[in-house]
């Protein structure tokens, strides 16, 4: 059983769109419409201190931890 339309096929070149054919891609940056969309370097250094001092611990405590210990304290 064959289909009526077998399959798509691309059009022809001189069909094809500028951004389809030969159009550089974007460039990845934010307009200059859109304002300074980063934070500054020292507001993301502080964040990240902050992080460190009151969020990360250098080995934190499994809460399994304590129960597994008392199983073998006896």
């Amino acid at each position: 059983m064959s289909s009526q339309h077998p399959g798509r096929q691309s059009p022809e070149p001189d069909t094809l769109t500028g951004a389809q054919q030969h159009d550089v891609p974007g460039s990845g940056k934010i307009s200059s419409t859109m304002g300074n969309a980063q934070p500054s370097p020292k507001f993301a250094q502080d964040r990240s201190e902050e992080t460190k001092q009151h969020s990360l611990e250098s080995n934190p405590e499994n809460p399994l931890e304590k129960i597994e210990a008392a199983k073998y304290a006896k």
